[in-house]
């Protein structure tokens, strides 16, 4: 894998400016506002990571990277990653599509809801994958929730590198998330047919129908945990990919709230915080 280390993340506020769904199944969040001023495009699969804080939580202002590492030992935000689809330098204006059907937790409640006018604390972004510089074939793999990053892969790779897509969609008008730019690769569509978490076998037939590229390759590959662990198989074993060659990520388990796990050791650190240091954790909470 490779990675262009232009790392500008940081914690930022800013509004909602417009909200509107462009598949059945996503919504289009964009965000303005002057904590965008020094935000860097970097290219595909960036990420930032919307952040929930409970009512009873005093947000600091200003809402600073070093004003969140200060409330740390006693508030830690829940957080759902999404990744960036567009990042506009003329308007300073950063487009996230996000997946409105899942887990039900506090990331679909939100992009469910999203309105025009509504305050977004967010930290990001990430650095940003980039095929290699010898690479002349990209095959992509996902589901509904790789669509976003899929799109920005395309439209970043290099017009030298031939790009092949495969997504499995439960629905054939998520599929049209793709449509602008369906010209600039060859787009294979998997009728989601198996229960989710079960690996994706129809998905799993469809990449090993698909002839390996000659040449240099490089393989995006993202979506459920089981159906990762499939894709892994596939292009490390049975393909022997070097593991440079084929990024492939876990964005969602199914049965299970993203960063679960995390959450439930933040509540933990925070509670033993808050009882051992009472008069501290008054500071960033509200009196009930």
């Amino acid at each position: 894998m490779r990675f262009v280390d232009h790392d500008t993340g940081r914690d930022r506020r800013n509004e909602i400016v417009a909200v509107r769904r462009v598949t059945p199944g996503i919504a289009r969040i964009t965000l303005a506002g002057a904590d965008l001023h020094d935000f860097r495009d970097n290219g595909t699969d960036q990420h930032v990571a919307v952040l929930f804080f409970d009512d009873d939580v005093i947000v600091p202002d200003p809402f600073t990277t070093e004003s969140v590492m200060r409330m740390r030992p006693f508030v830690r935000p829940r957080m759902r990653r999404y990744t960036i689809r567009r990042f506009d330098p003329a308007t300073r204006t950063l487009d996230i599509d996000a997946v409105v059907h899942g887990d039900g937790g506090p990331g679909v409640a939100w992009a469910a809801s999203a309105c025009v006018g509504d305050r977004v604390l967010w930290w990001g972004p990430t650095n940003a994958w980039r095929p290699h510089a010898d690479t002349r074939h990209v095959i992509a793999v996902g589901d509904e929730t790789a669509l976003p990053a899929i799109d920005a892969l395309v439209r970043e790779t290099p017009e030298s590198v031939e790009i092949t897509v495969v997504v499995e969609v439960a629905s054939p008008a998520d599929a049209c998330y793709l449509d602008e730019v369906a010209g600039r690769c060859r787009i294979r569509i998997v009728q989601r047919a198996a229960p989710p978490g079960t690996g994706s076998p129809d998905l799993m037939t469809a990449l090993r129908e698909l002839p390996m590229p000659d040449g240099p390759v490089d393989v995006w590959g993202a979506g459920e945990y089981r159906t990762v662990q499939g894709l892994r198989r596939l292009f490390h074993g049975d393909h022997g990919l070097d593991r440079q060659r084929a990024f492939l990520v876990t964005y969602w388990t199914h049965g299970q709230a993203q960063d679960e796990r995390a959450e439930r050791r933040d509540a933990a650190t925070t509670g033993r915080n808050r009882q051992r240091y009472p008069e501290r954790a008054r500071e960033f909470l509200r009196t009930r």
